[in-house]
């Protein structure tokens, strides 16, 4: 089914035509090439040549590491909640305003002695 608003194939000039065959012919030969790599993978995995996870990385680490990824949105959505509770809605020049703030009073703790 044509694109809305688009002109039908049998409409276009000869010159936008042969254009329009070439670069579709272009994306089929992509995809195809895509198609054939995508397959090699596949029978690479199933024939064990390629693992997912290994020994170095076992499934509790990456279930460990999205648990932090978890738990760092969540504190992200609250920080910010408590933000806009505190101060309204925060327009983007005022925002980036606040973290560049923010960010210089981290660098100067960090530089502190502890």
């Amino acid at each position: 089914m044509p694109h809305k608003g688009s002109i039908p194939l049998s409409d276009t000039p000869d010159v936008l035509r042969g254009s329009a065959l070439q670069n579709l012919a272009a994306n089929i030969d992509d995809v195809h090439h895509m198609e054939e790599k995508m397959l090699r993978l596949l029978e690479d995995f199933e024939a064990g040549k390629i693992v997912s996870v290994g020994a170095d990385c076992p499934y509790d680490k990456l279930d460990a590491v999205r648990e932090q990824q978890e738990e760092l949105m969540r504190l992200h959505f609250e920080l910010d909640n408590k933000m806009q509770s505190t101060t309204g809605p925060i327009s983007g020049r005022n925002r980036q305003q606040a973290r560049r703030h923010d960010f210089v009073k981290f660098c100067l703790s960090s530089l502190a002695p502890r």
